[in-house]
């Protein structure tokens, strides 16, 4: 299999490919590495949002071209169901000239995967992401403002891409820094939470302090950060007392399979406190409902009570 990473226009040779994962960055970029094999504007390119039979791509695939082109055929219909027929069809297909791309396709066959060539369009890990994101700045980034950039931006490309672009126009030529990524690129709020409970967990209260001094400042409103905040402990209590996999977990949950990961990354609170938490936290959320406190007289309760170490 190869890797969206990897690949370039350059480098795709004539056959049928598909995709495996979903970050929508990479299947981007390996949809725009085939639609470079052709001229802009060429009519060897065929794009299918939706698909009504098989024959309409064979069909595509047999046009001939007053250029001499090859044939470009992409298909974005993730959900149409070959028949059986076209199943037959499909795993005899072999292509000495065009290119065909299936994006997504959830019912290619595993016979008809291994004969075509898959392009790996999953999330890099963090490691692989810091090294790509490094690449995106001309006048370079320091590693630590690379590791917090991906941080920030929990290995999402398409933002990462957004960002360096940003920073880049910012820095106007110089190396990007830390303290550049600080000012300009937002952590998302639910990793901020993530970060503000996993420092307070650990005992660095200063850094816990100054995590949710930021949030506020953002604007966020109390209401939502203590709904956050019950969120996170409830995730950390179930992936604590769950033995499903991250992905099985995430899929019960409703969740990203990376919260579950983060979840279950922090191991410093026993089962018994994190229920006695949530049970706090839960409390606090209906006092504030039910009209007893503000939203705000409630967050800073409950906040104080887990600086202090009250979960009982």
């Amino acid at each position: 299999m190869l890797n969206a990473v990897d690949i370039s226009a350059e480098s795709i040779n004539f056959g049928v490919y598909y995709t495996e994962g979903s970050d929508l960055y990479w299947l981007s970029r390996t949809e725009e590495c085939f639609r470079k094999k052709l001229r802009q504007g060429s009519l060897s390119l065929h794009v299918f949002d939706r698909v009504n039979a098989l024959s309409e791509i064979l069909d595509a695939l047999g046009v001939i071209s007053f250029f001499g082109e090859s044939n470009v055929v992409i298909v974005k219909d993730s959900e149409y169901k070959f028949t059986d027929r076209e199943h037959k069809l499909l795993s005899g297909l072999s292509l000495e000239d065009g290119y065909l791309l299936f994006v997504g396709n959830k019912n290619l066959t595993t016979s008809e995967k291994k004969a075509f060539t898959g392009i790996n369009c999953a999330k890099l890990d963090k490691f692989a992401c810091v090294k790509y994101a490094s690449e995106l700045f001309p006048s370079g980034i320091d590693r630590d403002a690379a590791n917090l950039l991906v941080e920030y931006s929990d290995c999402d490309m398409a933002r990462i891409k957004l960002e360096a672009e940003k920073l880049d126009a910012y820095c106007d030529g110089k190396k990007v820094t830390a303290k550049d990524v600080k000012e300009l690129v937002s952590e998302e709020t639910d990793l901020q939470i993530f970060s503000f409970v996993s420092a307070l967990t650990e005992g660095k209260k200063e850094l816990a302090a100054a995590r949710l001094a930021f949030l506020k400042q953002r604007g966020e409103s109390p209401a939502y950060l203590l709904s956050a905040l019950t969120g996170q402990y409830a995730r950390m209590l179930y992936a604590a007392l769950s033995p499903k996999s991250d992905a099985d977990l995430a899929s019960v949950m409703g969740i990203k399979e990376f919260a579950v990961k983060k979840a279950r990354s922090t191991r410093v609170l026993s089962k018994v406190q994190l229920k006695k938490t949530v049970s706090m936290l839960v409390d606090y959320e209906l006092k504030f409902k039910s009209g007893l406190l503000t939203d705000r007289t409630a967050l800073d309760a409950a906040v104080a009570r887990l600086f202090a170490g009250e979960v009982k």
